[in-house]
């Protein structure tokens, strides 16, 4: 296991979904665990590996100076403001109602025919899905249930409590399909997280090198930080903040869904919207058949572009 490569995860997590500030947040509910940071370099390290191995990622926000939080605030206020809200706001109506649908309808979904063409015709594949099923509903239900759910949700998110609440709550979702899945191998690497041991190699004012050590892990890492603003980060994540920062701004303001572009989008959700409806419905294997049938060519519909669109006066002119 690379526990940079964990970090880094957590880190990306907070970037692409940490907003807002403060205590609280959009969805409300109890404020979660505050997690406390050493001031030194390998007590920082060591809390935030094992913070995310006790399922506590709220510790990546804490280990971020306030600088990079204000980075992250601006990159998502950019965002939600970019987005078209009946647009954002339907597909998340749209994805509670499949998520709905593979909980309420998991039987008709199994037994229906298509799944004959598919590669769960394999009968131990088909097991295998079925055993994970429950759980991996549950991962998206767990989203659509989220404050980000709706773009006001988005603006005003705590990037502490959405880490400690929401992303904690998918980290151990995750972990639990893979203790479905027979995967006990990377459950034990998760949990050993919690043992994590490091030392300080070397050390100065503002650079440090720490070696991390997780029980049963032949692979000793070292790990060369930076100090900024009285917090320890990973060198490599300093160097390349700016840029990335920048990028992601660049890749924001290039966002635009409006006019001709916004109407397919929202005239494809709502027929989607209307298809699922009709699916939730259905009381019988036949009549979920019948339903799957007449989605599929809804489906079909929006993939080709729906019908000729209507030349207006000017188009004539």
């Amino acid at each position: 296991m690379n526990v940079r490569t964990n970090i880094a995860w957590a880190a990306l997590t907070c970037c692409l979904l940490g907003c807002g500030g403060g205590s609280g947040g959009a969805g409300g509910g109890a404020p979660v665990a505050k997690v406390s940071l050493p001031a030194t370099p390998d007590g920082t390290v060591q809390t935030v590996v094992r913070s995310i191995g006790e399922g506590k990622p709220q510790a990546v926000w804490t280990a971020l100076p306030k600088s990079y939080q204000s980075d992250v605030k601006g990159l998502i206020t950019d965002f939600a403001g970019k987005m078209d809200k009946e647009v954002w706001d339907k597909s998340f109506v749209v994805l509670g109602k499949v998520t709905k649908l593979a909980k309420d309808k998991k039987d008709f979904i199994l037994n229906h025919p298509f799944l004959g063409m598919t590669p769960l015709a394999d009968k131990a594949k088909k097991d295998e899905a079925i055993k994970n099923w429950d759980a991996v509903v549950q991962l998206f239900d767990i989203i659509v249930k989220s404050d980000i759910k709706t773009v006001d949700g988005l603006k005003n998110l705590d990037p502490e409590k959405f880490l400690g609440d929401t992303v904690a709550k998918l980290m151990a979702e995750s972990k639990r399909i893979a203790v479905v899945a027979d995967k006990q191998a990377e459950v034990n690497k998760f949990e050993k997280m919690k043992e994590a041991k490091v030392t300080v190699v070397s050390s100065d004012d503002k650079t440090a090198k720490v070696k991390i050590e997780i029980p049963g892990e032949e692979e000793v890492e070292e790990l060369e930080l930076t100090k900024v603003e009285d917090k320890w980060l990973p060198a490599k994540m300093v160097t390349e903040w700016s840029q990335t920062i920048k990028n992601a701004k660049e890749q924001i303001a290039d966002i635009k869904i409006e006019g001709k572009d916004k109407t397919k989008i929202m005239d494809g959700l709502t027929q989607v919207d209307a298809a699922l409806d009709d699916l939730l419905a259905a009381k019988t294997q036949d009549d979920f058949n019948a339903a799957v049938g007449k989605t599929m060519g809804t489906v079909t519909s929006i993939m080709q572009g729906g019908p000729p669109e209507k030349e207006d006066e000017d188009d004539k002119k």
